[in-house]
């Protein structure tokens, strides 16, 4: 109203309005998003416009110094009017994080995993599902492919190199306790070998474990311990530095994948898949039947 009672063109020309805005509690009724994402670029729109507001978010901080920056505003703690960082709010980012992705968790599980009618394997990663495809083509098992959904639990994710983990699994099976009458066909929940989960079935849902390759002394985790110990060679290996010195050496999972599933293609690399094929035929014949 003020830019418009002295010029009609400052009111469409955002940039150009000046001005003084008090909001007392400007998180009030807001959905956590639009806090940390919204709120701080309404702002920015009036860059000659000074705001004063109040806030009990953290998330609202964060907002603000991700679209500002630590010198484009500032926060003065009430009542001495000490000026602080939002430092001291990252936990509260990791948590927001930790929401969004479970938020996206919950999405994937309405938009893929209720809507299917064929029966469902869901692993810890994607590169479970890819080595258990290939597995299943090599060790001709096609028609048995042909009857399932493959899936990896979870949203994918950079950092994670898209694998959900057992931490995944085990929310899944909390929802689907929680709503069993929203799932309409069967569902598998496979587990590396290295969580010794324990079989259990609940309705439509089996949840199992993969065994143990102990021949594989190289790896002795994922769903990599099943293949045989002469394929990990040195430059399928990748070294991580440790926080207090030295380096890990740790499979590159994309690259060997890759390879395996790939290029090299051998049937005999996926002799110890039988019990993953085994688990698989189990669970769509007691369903199918």
């Amino acid at each position: 109203r003020y830019g418009e009672r002295a010029d009609i063109n400052r009111s469409i020309r955002l940039s150009a309005i000046t001005g003084l805005v008090l909001v007392d509690e400007i998180d009030a009724h807001l959905h956590p998003s639009l806090q940390h994402a919204v709120v701080p670029q309404l702002m920015k729109l009036f860059p000659k416009v000074q705001f004063i507001v109040s806030s009990h978010s953290p998330l609202f901080l964060l907002g603000m110094d991700k679209v500002f920056g630590p010198e484009g505003y500032r926060i003065l703690e009430l009542p001495d009017g000490e000026r602080i960082s939002s430092e001291r709010y990252t936990e509260f980012g990791k948590a927001f994080e930790y929401y969004q992705d479970t938020k996206a968790f919950e999405a994937q599980i309405d938009q893929q995993i209720k809507k299917g009618t064929r029966p469902l394997v869901l692993t810890e990663g994607k590169f479970d599902v890819r080595y258990i495809r290939t597995a299943l083509e090599l060790l001709g098992k096609e028609e048995l492919l042909n009857r399932i959904d493959i899936e990896p639990i979870g949203p994918s994710s950079e950092k994670r190199d898209g694998d959900g983990g057992k931490s995944r699994l085990n929310s899944f099976r909390t929802v689907y306790v929680a709503n069993r009458a929203a799932f309409h066909r069967p569902i598998l929940l496979i587990y590396d070998c290295e969580t010794n989960k324990q079989s259990e079935q609940v309705d439509g849902l089996w949840i199992r474990s993969v065994a143990r390759n102990d021949e594989n002394t190289e790896v002795k985790k994922g769903i990599e311990n099943l293949l045989p110990r002469e394929l990990f060679q040195d430059c399928m290996f990748r070294t991580y530095p440790l926080e207090g010195g030295g380096y890990v050496k740790k499979p590159d999972k994309n690259k060997l994948c890759k390879w395996i599933c790939d290029e090299r293609r051998n049937p005999d690399d996926f002799a110890k898949f039988d019990s993953v094929v085994k688990i698989v035929e189990e669970f769509v014949d007691a369903f199918q039947s």
